[in-house]
Order: structure tokens, then sequence, then C-alpha cells
């Protein structure tokens, strides 16, 4: 059942209606009055209200789980579980999300549903833990639960008919395949002046960011 004087606390209001609730929230009275969970996580997931002072612009809230607050922040990129309005008083990482146990799993996890953050940390991963293939499998498995489709590796394609000769980046592009797709990807262009490679490999020789 809603409880609306926890949702006007949440709010940091004394009092209110639940229709001032939905007015300020932005959801629906009917969907309020339907709510199966009306904890204070829920509703601060909900409403996007986290509990804690955090004061990076660069963080996006994505929750509120076990009196923490998770952000994922694009600069760095990272992922957060504020715990206290202490500024150092939070945990962050996104190779301890890989830990089922470790509330920074259900960070990366809620950061993974969202586009641009999984976009992000795909990069992240593809670029410095090649070299952890434990680590790979782990997320690999986190971000086929989260997503429900198959994991794609980024790969460098390029276009070019004398590779002893300097490759320009508009020879080149930039793509995502799964597996198969890249096995159907090298049986259609070989022969075709197109050459496949993992992107990560193509960072660590070009030095590319």
């Amino acid at each position: 059942m809603f409880d609306c004087r926890l949702a006007c606390n949440i709010l940091g209001w004394q009092g209110g209606t639940i229709h001032q609730v939905s007015k300020e929230t932005g959801v629906s009275v009917s969907r309020l009055l339907d709510l199966e969970d009306c904890s204070e996580p829920a509703l601060r997931t909900l409403f996007k209200r986290p509990k804690f002072e955090h004061d990076c612009s660069d963080c996006t809230f994505l929750g509120h789980e076990n009196n923490h607050d998770l952000y994922f922040c694009a600069s760095e990129p990272t992922i957060i579980a504020r715990f206290s309005d202490e500024g150092s008083e939070y945990s962050s990482g996104l190779v301890f999300g890989l830990s089922e146990d470790h509330i920074l799993n259900k960070t990366l996890r809620a950061a993974l549903s969202l586009k641009e953050p999984r976009e992000k940390i795909v990069d992240y991963f593809d670029k410095y833990h090649q070299s952890f293939p434990e680590r790979l499998s782990l997320f690999h498995k986190i971000y086929e639960e989260v997503t429900g489709q198959p994991y794609s590796h980024r790969y460098f394609i390029i276009h070019h008919k004398d590779l002893s000769k300097p490759v320009t980046y508009e020879e080149c592009e930039i793509i995502s395949l799964t597996d198969e797709e890249r096995a159907q990807y090298v049986k259609d262009y070989y022969g075709c002046q197109a050459i496949i490679i993992p992107l990560n490999v193509v960072r660590r020789h070009l030095n590319m960011e």
C-alpha cells in the first residue's frame, strides 16, 4: 500500500497529498496506488531522489539499494555506491561490480540497463581488461543477463588495399559483432580488401584513446 507520509519525507516535505507527490515526481496517481513495493529504496529509485549528498555533476543517479545511493560516473567511467553524506564514504570501481555479493554488482547492473552508460562500460572493459579473461567472462555474463542480448565484441574494420601503407581513419570503421556475426563478416569480406581486428589490439598498437 502506498505510504504518502514516507513519500513526502523522501521529497523533503513535512506533509502532502498523493496528488502533490504525483505532480512533483511525474509518477501518475494510478501508478503510485498500484505499486507492489512501497519501501523507501523503491520509492527513492522511482522518484530519482538520492538519500545522501553527492557533488559530482558527471554522475547519473541509478537508484537506492541497501541504504546506498547508486551512481554511474561518465567522466571516469566508474560506478559508485554512496552510503553517507561524508565525501569519502562510498565504494567505487567497475571491476568490483563483477562480484555478485558486492553492492557495486547491483550498481553495474543498473548502469548496464541504460544505453549511454552501457556503451562507456563496454568500451572500458574492452580497452583495459583483455588480459584478464576471467573478468571479461564475468562481465559478458552480467551484460547478457541484464540486456537479454548476446555480448557483442568491438572490432576495427580496415578497408585497405595495401597494408604496407599508413591506414587512414577514413578507411576504417568500428563495429560491434557477436561471435556468429563475426564469422559471417569474415566470410563475406575475405578477398574484398577488408581486415577485421579486435578493437583492443588496435588501441594497444596504435595507442588510441
